[in-house]
């Protein structure tokens, strides 16, 4: 069974977990390094999808996101899952305003959108993605 899991690291951590049937659970969490280990073994994705770390000469920047993505590697070495590491440039197709045409948008929850992002930029851009066609015809749909 394929399990898709995208991650917006950090002290929010946005998560997206996308089954084969199209449902979706898109939350947000604090994780330790140990809660997000565990996460991640009581899920078993198939495909792990993480934004990238972009450090930008911020004085005192926040690196919860450096380690997150430390323990993402790590886990990944030592389990069958692919893992994809996206820039975050890359959630810039999906906005607000497509996730709320597609009534997939919830206020307030920044850290989930971002992972929800991620996910649809990852299955929307492989054309042999089962659930690609599914997502792109719900944004022409809306």
């Amino acid at each position: 069974m394929e399990r898709y899991v995208s991650l917006d690291p950090g002290k929010t951590t946005g998560t997206c977990i996308l089954e084969p049937s199209g449902h979706m659970v898109v939350t947000q969490a604090a994780f330790s390094h140990t809660t997000l280990v565990q996460y991640l073994n009581a899920l078993e994705p198939t495909v792990l999808i993480y934004e990238s770390f972009q450090y930008r000469r911020v004085p005192n920047a926040d690196l919860t996101a450096v380690e997150l993505i430390g323990v993402i590697k790590l886990w990944g070495a030592s389990s069958e899952t692919k893992l994809v590491e996206q820039t975050p440039s890359t959630k810039i197709f999906w906005d607000d305003l497509k996730l709320k045409k597609m009534d997939l948008y919830k206020p307030k929850n920044p850290h989930s959108m971002d992972a929800l992002r991620h996910m649809l930029y990852y299955v929307t851009g492989h054309p042999k993605e089962p659930l690609r066609d599914y997502f792109l015809n719900m944004l022409k749909e809306s």
